[in-house]
Formats: structure tokens, C-alpha cells, sequence
């Protein structure tokens, strides 16, 4: 090898890539259903941030931080609802639309329902199939459904 020819190696930098934007690449894609699962681990997720910051086991800042994340992901969630005929799902920042809670609430309280294994099955034959069979689905259409709200903003 000659001294004045210098091999340069330059290391593989994968892009970073935010969970927000691998769950938009995920809820473009995936079934209904597992776009309702998702709203709802994170509306749970949530819940649990606003009860621990109301019992004290976490200061509010704190909260606000973890809590910015999931508001973020939930929002990518209900924007890709619009699949699904929800018209303007989020009207603002951590304000999602009656459309939203509507068709939150109808998917809510259909797998409540249901066993935890019947909701995994429900959602395997929708991958598998890419959507559900109408028998499969809650009955009747979400948008007449009650739109009361999972949970309020609190992120300030």
C-alpha cells in the first residue's frame, strides 16, 4: 500500500428514527383493530401518568415530560384513524375530536367484552386477513356512538 493512499473507513450511521415515526410507518399499515389497541395502551398509559401525578408519586414536571412523548404517539394514532373514515381526528394538540371518541369508544367497549386471548385472536385473523370480517367487528357504525372523551388534556 503506498503512504499517500489512505484508506478511509467510515462507520455505518443508521439514521435515528423516532418511535413516533416508526409508529406512523405501523398504524399506515396495520389493521383497525391494532390501531385501536395501540389508542389504547396509550390512553392508558396516560391514565396512569395523570393518577400518579394526582396521588403524588410523581412530580408534575416529570409528568409533563413522559407525558409529552405519549401525547405525541397517540396523536400519530388517531391521525392515521382517518383510514378508517374518521374525519379530523385531532383538532388540536392533545384535543382529539368527538369523530375519535366515537370510534374510540365503539372499539372500547366491544373488547372489554371480550377475553384477553379472544382481542389477540381478533387481531391475528385481521393481520392475516388485512382487515376483519364484518362478524368480527362491533356491531352497528361508531359514528352514532357516544363521544365522551377517554381522558382530558392535562400536558401543559
Amino acid at each position: 500500500m503506498c503512504q499517500n493512499c489512505e484508506l478511509k473507513l467510515k462507520p455505518k450511521i443508521k439514521p435515528q428514527v423516532s418511535e413516533t415515526e416508526k409508529d406512523v410507518t405501523l398504524f399506515l399499515s396495520a389493521p383497525e383493530i391494532s390501531v385501536f389497541v395501540a389508542c389504547c395502551v396509550m390512553v392508558n398509559e396516560l391514565r396512569g401518568l395523570q393518577r400518579s401525578t394526582h396521588l403524588g408519586d410523581i412530580n408534575k414536571s416529570v409528568s409533563q415530560v413522559k407525558s409529552s412523548a405519549v401525547w405525541e404517539r397517540l396523536s400519530a394514532a388517531a391521525e392515521a384513524t382517518q383510514r378508517f373514515d374518521v374525519l379530523l381526528p385531532v383538532m388540536e394538540r392533545g384535543q382529539f375530536s368527538p369523530f375519535f371518541w366515537r370510534w374510540f369508544n365503539w372499539w372500547d367497549d366491544y373488547l372489554r367484552a371480550l377475553s384477553p386471548s379472544q382481542v389477540a385472536e381478533t387481531e391475528r385473523r385481521a393481520r392475516e386477513q388485512g382487515s376483519l370480517a364484518e362478524h368480527l367487528r362491533p356491531r352497528g357504525h361508531w359514528v352514532g356512538y357516544r363521544s365522551t372523551p377517554a381522558l382530558s388534556f392535562e400536558h401543559a
